[in-house]
């Protein structure tokens, strides 16, 4: 019997292996759907509140293109988490880089192939990277946080 496997005392935090999975795979799908969702419907309102007709143009470029590079950037995340709590962080920086590629590349595409405009269409985009870059840290952080290593 190792030191990992010997049951731990009430109340404390049981020691992780380096292989057990990361718990808040499923709460991290579901809350990552709730934040995109409730980006697009507050950048909605900001688009109305600024009465330029361009930027539904653009709401629309950075709603395909944010939400895109959300779902591919919960692979490296969610692959990390079933291989423990190293791979998870790694998992997690490897994720705000591929995120942040593809929404840099797919909002450039779409200003210069589809005609969008710029501005908007890159400020917009911002938004939804930080609010999967939020919803990654919150859930991680809160599943590692009970996790003694």
């Amino acid at each position: 019997m190792t030191p990992n496997d010997a049951p731990s005392p009430a109340g404390e935090p049981r020691r992780a292996r380096s292989a057990e999975p990361v718990a808040g795979q499923r709460l991290l799908l579901i809350a990552m759907a709730t934040a995109l969702g409730g980006t697009a419907m507050l950048l909605a309102g900001v688009v109305v509140l600024v009465d330029r007709p361009d930027w539904w143009r653009a709401l629309l470029a950075a709603s395909v293109t944010g939400i895109f590079a959300a779902a591919v950037s919960l692979l490296p995340l969610l692959w990390g988490m079933q291989r423990g709590p190293h791979k998870a962080v790694l998992g997690f920086f490897v994720a705000g880089g591929v995120r942040a590629a593809i929404a840099i590349g797919g909002g450039l595409l779409a200003v210069h192939v589809g005609g969008y405009p710029l501005q908007a269409t890159l400020l917009l985009i911002v938004a939804y990277y930080f609010a999967a870059l939020s919803v990654e840290a919150i859930v991680l952080g809160r599943s590692l946080w009970s996790m003694k290593f």
